[in-house]
């Protein structure tokens, strides 16, 4: 999978359907996620999750665009992840 890919599967998961559209407006089922390390790739996707979506609430609830400041943001979220090895 290409960077670009996990940054934009990133993008979208942080709103729906676990992220927080998904949560807010669909009322979809949020459980704590509680992975500390990156052991396989469902783990970095799950704390790729919990660290992304903060991120994509203030984006939606300050009407701000999903703007290239907002992509170097997950990517650097995705990189720190990565190395919670």
């Amino acid at each position: 999978m290409s960077p670009m890919t996990i940054i934009n599967e990133t993008i979208i998961e942080s709103l729906v359907p676990k992220g927080y559209i998904g949560i807010k407006y669909l009322h979809a089922f949020s459980k704590k996620i509680k992975v500390k390390s990156v052991n396989n790739f469902l783990d970095f996707r799950q704390i790729a999750l919990r660290e992304t979506t903060p991120l994509s609430e203030e984006y939606i609830t300050n009407n701000k665009h999903l703007d290239k400041k907002f992509i170097n943001e997950i990517a650097k979220i995705l990189k720190s992840t990565k190395k919670e090895r």
